[in-house]
């Protein structure tokens, strides 16, 4: 995340997001606004990964099949 972060430092248009995959795992998604629906992001694809059951964050974590 730091690197994706210094590279592109001087785009005011590009977004890193940090949340809790499953509430236990801390992941990031990055996208360029604009290119992107933020609301579609935020709304659907954090918000469902965040409500994921902890044992899937684990397993995937792990590189376990769900």
């Amino acid at each position: 995340m730091e690197q994706l972060q210094e590279i592109f430092f001087k785009s005011s248009d590009f977004v890193a997001r940090d949340f809790y995959f499953g509430q236990t795992l801390k992941a990031a998604i990055f996208y360029i606004d604009g290119l992107a629906d933020k609301e579609l992001i935020e709304d659907i694809l954090v918000r469902t990964l965040q409500q994921a059951p902890a044992s899937l964050a684990r397993s995937l974590a792990l590189g376990e099949s769900p």
